[in-house]
């Protein structure tokens, strides 16, 4: 199993997203770069995967709030991608 952990707070821009999304997942050459790519790669995952994802609030921009939604329908797609969200969990 694999297990990924995505921390958002230093990412500033949608370029910044995509380079990080491109380390952190180790993405494929063709991956294009925006979140309807994201979603394919994501769907097409066959390894047993884990994407723990923090930096996420309600101060967040737009564009990063639809990656989080990008995660979050492709998990429910893909039955070998769990993503969790351990922000969303916490009492406050």
């Amino acid at each position: 199993m694999q297990i990924i952990c995505l921390d958002f707070r230093e990412i500033e821009s949608r370029e910044e997203l995509h380079d990080f999304l491109e380390r952190n997942l180790e993405l494929p050459e063709y991956y294009g770069r925006n979140l309807d790519a994201l979603y394919d790669v994501l769907t097409e995952e066959s390894e047993e995967t884990v994407i723990s994802v923090t930096g996420i609030d309600d101060e967040t921009l737009g564009y990063f709030k639809a990656c989080v939604s990008v995660l979050r329908d492709a998990a429910r797609e893909n039955d070998r991608l769990t993503v969790r969200f351990p922000e969303e969990n916490e009492e406050d």
